[in-house]
């Protein structure tokens, strides 16, 4: 009998929309799902305008979902400013770019925050991030993306799964229909960013995507 334990189960890894306007129906909103769907691993506050984040809108979102996301077990990430993170009493913070903050970033938070980053194309890619201090990397996109982005390759997370223990999020186009095959190769996280908030029913949605966790667990 293999002595190797069984890799967790995948979990969701949520992404505001840039702009969420209607601060306290939003929270209201997603509690509810949260507790109709099963839960969700964390949820990074990304507010934005023209790509560049926004203080001042993250700290009166954060300061809404902080708590009551931490009753249940949902990490609250803040969008690459780990002084903003410290300030808000955040889990962590999450990088786009520039890997070499990341050690910069541990020192402003300390050992037990939570710091990420992506997204990485590759395994090397993702290999200097571990290298630079980061808690788990983001590969993608996945299956398409805007502007002739390149995207990333499935055997990435293959080979990622089979070499590094680091935990890995897998981001994109993703749908009940094809995140098997992410799982499978061994995301740790599944991502479909803000697309997630545009579904019809928030609860319902997680509740598909943790039934198809279960499944596919049960299965491993």
């Amino acid at each position: 009998m293999s002595d190797i334990p069984p890799r967790p189960r995948t979990q969701l890894f949520l992404i505001t929309p840039p702009h969420v306007e209607e601060k306290i129906l939003f929270r209201d909103t997603l509690l509810d799902a949260l507790e109709r769907g099963g839960g969700a691993a964390c949820l990074l506050i990304r507010q934005r305008d023209g790509g560049v984040p926004n203080a001042e809108r993250t700290r009166a979102l954060a300061a809404l979902l902080i708590e009551p996301l931490d009753a249940r077990n949902c990490l609250v990430l803040i969008d690459g400013d780990p002084m903003l993170a410290a300030e808000l009493g955040a889990d962590g913070v999450h990088f786009e770019t520039d890997a070499l903050s990341l050690g910069w970033a541990r020192k402003q938070l300390g050992p037990d925050a939570l710091i990420g980053y992506g997204a990485c194309l590759t395994r090397h890619d993702a290999m200097l991030a571990g290298e630079s201090g980061a808690d788990y990397v983001m590969f993608g996109p996945f299956f398409s993306a805007a502007n002739d982005t390149p995207l990333a390759n499935v055997e990435a997370l293959h080979i990622w799964q089979e070499t590094m223990e680091l935990p890995c999020v897998a981001w994109g186009d993703i749908t009940l229909e094809n995140a098997t095959t992410l799982v499978q190769a061994g995301a740790d996280f599944l991502t479909f960013g803000e697309a997630f908030f545009e579904t019809l029913d928030w609860g319902e949605t997680l509740s598909h995507f943790n039934a198809l966790f279960d499944r596919l667990a049960a299965k491993a």
